[in-house]
This record gives structure tokens, C-alpha cells and sequence, in this order.
């Protein structure tokens, strides 16, 4: 959650998407949720838990990645010619 808080104060929010990342005027879906999360209504709850879905979804998708990679490069899979 300090990662999350350190976004949101750096960063400033902004509800525009864009795809320059390093922009000014980006914000996380970290900082999103936490941000927006204590005065939403209820439509913008549901939005925000399916953003914190999403990022989990992706989460997952990159760590079951990052741990076959790892998986195979220990079992000497990966460096067979």
C-alpha cells in the first residue's frame, strides 16, 4: 500500500487515458482505486473492484510467465541447442 500512496501523491490523477506512460497526467489502477475508492458511488465501486480485477488478472499472467521461465531455465530446458 506505500507504493500505492507514493503514486498517488506523485503522480497527478487524471481521468484522461493515455498511452505515453511517463506522461504527465497519468495515474495508475493502483492509485485509481485508492484515490476514487472513498467517495464513489456505487456504479464507481463496481468500476473500481473490475479495475482491481484486472490488475490482478495481470498480475497473475505475469508471474505464472516469470515462474515457467524460471522453471525452465533451472531445469536446463531452456539452454539444450
Amino acid at each position: 500500500m506505500g507504493e500505492t500512496a507514493a503514486v498517488l501523491i506523485i503522480i497527478s490523477p487524471a481521468y484522461l487515458i493515455r498511452w505515453g506512460i511517463l506522461g504527465a497526467g497519468t495515474n495508475t489502477f493502483s492509485a485509481l482505486i485508492a484515490g476514487n475508492f472513498g467517495n464513489a458511488s456505487q456504479s464507481v465501486i463496481s468500476a473500481l473492484l473490475t479495475a482491481g480485477f484486472v490488475l490482478f488478472l495481470m498480475t497473475l499472467l505475469v508471474n505464472s510467465i516469470a515462474a515457467v521461465a524460471i522453471r525452465r531455465s533451472r531445469s536446463g530446458l531452456a539452454t539444450e541447442i
